[in-house]
């Protein structure tokens, strides 16, 4: 594939991220929020999760750069003003969340890879460990706490999840682009452990290793989601039928909220009440 084709290419179609991913299980409702630009506006759940993912972020790096494992003074500090249901869920974790500070390398830290699957739009924290393509991003994305051991040639990704239910990060998309990118921005690393803490929990993670041997069947796997993705907008641009598919995700689509779902009168996440929708989310 030349280096004109992959630009160009890129160019159509925004990069693959987690929950770009995860909107696609519908393609219309990608269409919707994606292409058309009419994403539904976060509520106390999205608010819930930016609190607690920036309150840890905050902190991590905090302890890293003072090397201890705990702060409370200044965990309370970067907590302040947190709104109710993230204040509990940080309150809960208060006095047992421990940080690694002698191997935390970055919190929140973006990383891209190119239509090629190499590293792009390359962090100043990773200098010297890859290079930098220049090309348009293909695939991305954020990494809530990276933690480096040279000695092993491992390296650790932990990512925080606020949800009420655990689930294992082998079912989800995310594991396996965030061990790639971790792989193809650290040429020396030879495992990657991608570890979901549910901070609604006290001590509760499920985690996922890959080895360097995992590789191409990593790429394999994304390429196939991007693939999926660049079909969605062409048949757009085409004019074709997008598909709508119900499940889980309806709960996030701006077309659930006034029921111009093509198949709403058939798809059971519209046919609950505003009662009734109110009873499933307490």
């Amino acid at each position: 594939m030349s280096t004109e084709l992959v630009q160009i290419q890129s160019a159509e179609v925004p990069p693959l991220r987690q929950s770009t991913e995860q909107m696609m299980s519908c393609p219309l409702f990608y269409v919707t929020a994606v292409i058309k630009g009419k994403r539904q506006p976060g509520g106390v759940e999205s608010a819930r999760g930016i609190q607690v993912h920036r309150t840890l972020a905050q902190y991590a790096a905090w302890c890293a750069h003072k090397g201890v494992a705990m702060d409370l003074e200044a965990f309370d500090r970067f907590a302040k003003g947190a709104g109710p249901v993230a204040a509990k869920i940080l309150n809960g974790m208060r006095e047992s969340y421990s940080v690694d500070h002698a191997h935390v390398l970055a919190t929140e830290l973006g990383m891209s890879l190119d239509e090629n699957f190499d590293p792009t739009d390359a962090s100043p924290v990773v200098e010297g460990e890859s290079g930098d393509s220049g090309l348009p991003p293909a695939f991305q994305g954020t990494l809530d706490s990276l933690l480096v051991f040279r000695e092993e040639q491992r390296i650790e990704v932990d990512d925080a999840k606020s949800h009420p239910r655990a689930f294992d990060p082998a079912d989800t998309l995310q594991g396996e682009m965030y061990a790639l990118l971790c792989f193809k921005h650290f040429p020396w690393a030879t495992k990657v452990k991608f570890r979901l803490v549910f901070v609604r929990y006290r001590n509760l993670t499920r985690q996922v290793e890959y080895t360097r041997d995992d590789v191409p069947k990593l790429i394999e796997t994304v390429k196939a989601a991007r693939a999926r993705q660049r079909m969605i907008h062409e048949d757009y641009e085409a004019g074709r039928e997008v598909e709508a598919i119900p499940g889980a995700h309806c709960v996030y689509c701006p077309l659930l909220s006034n029921r111009t779902c093509p198949i709403s009168e058939f798809n059971p996440q519209m046919q609950l009440t505003p009662e009734d929708r109110l009873r499933f989310h307490l």
